[in-house]
């Protein structure tokens, strides 16, 4: 889904690119020409980044989600093996809200996907400056 809004907002950019156009996009209108250098190199990397971010943003969270009902679901299982089955019923409670937890945190990736996307993708339409 990164790469759809990415593609989307590039094709839509490369189709009106011309050295002009490349240039109105990159540098703030009204700035001095010492700085053009400066402004090129700054933007381009901000254009690049977002894609970057969104990606990692999204990969993060899901990452630290899995992990931590992987790490809490092992031990209930150690607690089993070693203690019985008397341990694991508040554990088993634990993880159960953790899922839940899991669940809200998915669909704040998704809202917070959503939004980032349509600003990228208007920032493509539009024009940030």
């Amino acid at each position: 889904m990164i790469f759809e809004v990415y593609k989307v907002s590039y094709l839509h950019q490369k189709y009106r690119m011309t050295l002009y156009g490349l240039l109105k996009i990159l540098v703030p209108s009204g700035a001095p020409k010492a700085l053009l250098p400066f402004f090129i190199v700054i933007d381009f990397v901000s254009f690049i980044s977002r894609i970057l971010s969104l990606s990692i943003r999204l990969f993060a969270n899901m990452m630290s989600g899995h992990t931590l009902l992987y790490i809490i679901a092992y031990f209930c299982v150690y607690v089993f093996i070693n203690f019985g089955t008397f341990f694991v019923l508040p554990l088993g409670f634990l993880i159960f809200i953790f899922i839940c937890l899991e669940f809200f945190i998915a669909g704040l990736q998704a809202y917070v996907f959503t939004v980032l996307s349509v600003i990228y993708i208007k920032d493509a339409f539009i024009g940030s400056h």
